[in-house]
C-alpha cells in the first residue's frame, strides 16, 4: 500500500473487502485499481467514484464543490457519493 494512503487503510481495507463479499475481485485487482484507478477496469463513471473515494480517505482537505459537482454530472446522486 502506498505510503499516502496510509491515512484512509482502515476505509480502504474495510470497502475492498466489501467489493471482495459481493463480486469475483481479487486481492490483486484491487490493488491495481488503487494504485492507478485511472487504468482499473471500470467504466468511466465508476473511476471518476473511485478517484474520489480516494481523494476523501487520502487527503479530505481537498475535496471542494467541484469535485462533487463532476460527479453529480456523471447521474451519481448524492446518497451514492455519500455511500461511496
Amino acid at each position: 500500500m502506498k505510503k499516502g494512503r496510509l491515512k484512509g487503510a482502515y476505509c480502504i481495507a474495510f470497502n475492498a473487502g466489501g467489493l471482495q463479499m459481493m463480486d469475483d475481485i481479487s486481492d490483486d485487482q484491487i490493488e491495481a485499481a488503487l494504485s492507478d484507478p485511472g487504468q482499473a477496469s471500470l467504466e468511466p463513471r465508476e473511476k471518476a467514484l473511485l478517484k474520489f473515494v480516494l481523494k476523501v480517505v487520502v487527503e479530505p482537505i481537498s475535496v471542494t464543490a467541484v469535485d462533487i459537482a463532476r460527479l453529480r454530472e456523471m447521474q451519481w446522486t448524492d446518497q451514492d457519493i455519500f455511500d461511496a
